[in-house]
């Protein structure tokens, strides 16, 4: 395998040229015309965040015309496809960890410097981007059951592999489903699923399907690494204070049955009322009502929050590469801030909502996205007017 970068660890960027998505496959290592990789896993920044397809976006050196899907003398030909399987993986310290695992979109040739190079970009989704392509037939026919008991049923019928699967054990039923005549997306019933009960589902680094209940974090969760002025380094952060997740008046109607509301009149005399409404496939209105109680508990207050977090793993490689490629989707870190104006310090665990990572030749940054860890479980989270605390686990 060949070394890309100058960053300490060995990059391995392959393609399973000839195999269709989810078959047995067989790797080509393609590391070495690498110049570029672009990731970004996660969520969109809403206030309920919903994970999309991950991207990721390749750029290789095509010189000698073996990406190029219309080169029936490439290397690769006639297998320079759509849907190739894709996955990059990094080597730190004789340990492998999984980045990224999804299928090229396409393979797009450009000749610069007058034509003397070649360059080719290879744009890619994750498995997310199938599930939405795939249907659930229409002779699926679903009992009422629990979140994660239906989540396997539709990837067993849309035929996910078994052993790219990774589900908490859900905390609600959702009603009974029938697809009939109207065919429909397995990734957006898969959203619905999820989202009666408030959680999670999403793509890891190795391509499993991953659904995360609502109580996934209570209680607590450990960090995997701690950032801060002592800690580990990091390059920027970005903190707000702002009314993005704020919300006092929930309304929640689940199919067929009535609005449910949960209001917080403390929050509605401080900040007047904030709606948020939204449906659902909850068995009942209780169900409904959990829901909006427990939407309730996580938006009501203005609260100091990370948004983002920016890493330079070369900082500090024996400390920050086993972090960097050992985080996946909603693992936990503490962001710690000291502003030099000596104004409130600001000590943070949150959930990693999306990773981007941008690697070159001789460059390595990470960001990610951050939500507030106390959304979803019980305890503070920012300690204002103290100093920094030695803890790698929610405050309770």
């Amino acid at each position: 395998m060949t070394a890309f970068g100058t960053y300490g660890v060995e990059l391995i960027v392959e393609a399973a040229f000839g195999y269709a998505p989810y078959s047995g496959v067989s790797w080509t290592d393609i590391s070495k015309y690498v110049h570029r990789i672009v990731i970004r896993r996660g969520a969109e920044s809403t206030p309920i965040p919903r994970t999309v397809a991950g991207q990721c976006t390749l750029e290789l050196n095509n010189d000698d015309g073996r990406f190029d899907p219309n080169n029936t003398a490439g290397t690769y030909y006639p297998d320079v496809i759509l849907t190739v399987p894709i996955r990059i993986r990094a080597t730190w310290d004789a340990t492998t960890y999984p980045i990224y695992s999804g299928f090229a979109n396409s393979w797009d040739v450009a000749y610069p410097y007058k034509g003397s190079r070649s360059i080719v970009t290879v744009p890619c989704a994750d498995g997310f981007q199938l599930l939405n392509q795939y249907l659930i037939p229409a002779s699926a026919t679903y009992a009422e059951q629990r979140t994660d008991v239906r989540i396997a049923a539709v990837l067993d019928d849309v035929a996910w592999p078994s052993g790219l699967r990774d589900l908490d054990t859900g905390v609600e039923n959702v009603e009974a489903f029938t697809a009939g005549d109207a065919e429909t997306s397995a990734l957006n019933h898969l959203t619905s699923v999820a989202n009666a009960e408030v959680g999670r589902i999403f793509i890891s680094g190795d391509g499993s399907f991953t659904f995360h209940n609502r109580t996934h974090h209570a209680g607590g969760a450990t960090s995997k690494g701690t950032f801060g002025p002592s800690d580990l380094p990091y390059v920027d952060v970005a903190p707000s204070y702002d009314d993005n997740h704020l919300y006092n008046d929930i309304r929640v109607t689940r199919t067929a049955g009535e609005t449910q509301t949960a209001t917080d009149a403390t929050s509605i005399t401080a900040y007047r009322q904030r709606t948020l409404e939204q449906g659902g496939i909850m068995v009942n209105d209780a169900a409904a009502m959990s829901v909006a109680e427990w939407q309730l508990d996580m938006f009501k207050d203005m609260a100091a929050r990370i948004d983002t977090i920016t890493i330079n793993p070369q900082a500090s490689p024996t400390a920050l590469w086993p972090v960097i490629l050992g985080v996946d989707l909603r693992d936990a870190i503490v962001v710690k801030v000291v502003p030099r104006s000596g104004a409130d310090s600001l000590n943070q665990q949150v959930s990693i909502e999306y990773i981007k990572h941008d690697i070159g030749v001789d460059r390595w940054l990470t960001t990610y996205g951050c939500y507030p860890l106390s959304t979803f479980a019980v305890g503070d989270y920012w300690i204002v007017g103290t100093s920094e605390l030695d803890t790698e686990t929610a405050i309770a």
